[in-house]
């Protein structure tokens, strides 16, 4: 079970990709849960009709904590406001939320405002634009240097994708891949 960081500055993609990931993860008929406190629309659609949304942080907590809430993808949106350094009652949801199937999404624009133990526990991340600094800190969670090389090359849209322990770095961007797996609509 792994986790999967989002970040990048403002309409760069990011929230657009969870957000196709939420969907194609509620097609196969798993839960989906989000915290989005801003909802704003993206390029890429809505989150999936079958999600369980809420834009009230401590609802949202509660919610998860449930013991009947378990075996879901749960993406959080401006996850740096909640899972910061000074907010550790939260850290759970990273560290013990596997114990009940938790796979988690923070999207963030400033990925160094997630704590470090909550941004090392994402074995993935799909890095778009970002500052230098952030580009290398988190780079660095990832075991590469001098990341902002790279992401001060992307556009709008363009990623580049980290995996935990591997010295790769894919890239891509989402808008080709959102038409990619766009429905065909025939006529």
């Amino acid at each position: 079970m792994s986790h999967t960081l989002f970040a990048g500055v403002t309409e760069s993609g990011k929230t657009t990709m969870a957000r196709l990931f939420a969907r194609q993860y509620a097609a196969k008929g798993q839960r989906i849960i989000v915290y989005d406190p801003v909802g704003t629309a993206t390029a890429g659609g809505d989150w999936p009709e079958s999600s369980v949304i809420f834009n009230d942080a401590q609802k949202f907590m509660e919610y998860c904590d449930r013991d009947d809430v378990y075996h879901a993808h749960i993406f959080v949106d401006e996850a740096g406001d909640h899972f910061g350094v000074q907010d550790r009652e939260n850290h759970w949801l990273f560290r013990r939320g596997r114990h009940k199937g938790f796979f988690m999404y923070p999207i963030a624009q400033r990925p160094k405002m997630l704590a470090p133990n909550v941004r090392t526990q994402c074995s993935v991340a799909y890095i778009f634009r970002l500052s230098v600094s952030d580009a290398d800190e988190i780079g660095a969670d990832f075991g590469h240097s001098k990341l902002s090389n790279i992401v001060s090359t992307l556009d709008q849209g363009d990623f580049v994708m980290l995996r935990s322990g591997r010295p790769q770095i894919e890239r891509g961007n989402i808008f080709q891949t959102l038409k990619k797996h766009s429905p065909k609509v025939s006529k």
